[in-house]
Order: structure tokens, then sequence, then C-alpha cells
């Protein structure tokens, strides 16, 4: 996270190849996951609803922690 002090935000855009759910361990509640060009991003239950695997994304993100800064369904041409 020290790293992202002195980063630029990273965009990345390509196929959301698998989207999923997860219990924490010792914390209560659950985490949902997304796996966008070989990088994993933890995202909010309302988005984790509304994306499928194939969708087509654009994620603005912290290029070391992969800590969302926006995400968006990229336009289809």
């Amino acid at each position: 996270a020290l790293r992202d002090l002195r980063a630029e935000p990273t965009t990345t855009q390509g196929t959301i190849s698998r989207v999923w759910k997860k219990s924490r361990f010792l914390f209560a509640g659950r985490v949902d996951y997304m796996l966008v060009s070989g990088k994993l991003f933890e995202i909010n239950p309302l988005s984790a609803t509304e994306l499928h695997e194939g969708d087509e994304v654009i994620v603005d993100h912290w290029p070391h922690t992969n800590v969302l800064i926006s995400l968006r369904r990229a336009p289809k041409i």
C-alpha cells in the first residue's frame, strides 16, 4: 500500500474471466471478487450482481494493491 502513495492510477481494460463470492474467516460477511486480464479485484455486492463472466470492463485502480477507483462497462461496438 505504501508503494501506491507514489504511483499513478492505472487503467485495465479486459474481459471478466471469473466472478465469485468468498466468506471471510474471522470477519463477518462475504467478499465479492472479479478476475480481469489476470488481475484480481475486490468489488462491492451490487457490482457483483450486475457483472457477469464475459463482460468487457474498464477498471481504474492503484497498480500495486489493485484497489478500485472506478469500474465501468466498456462500450459495445
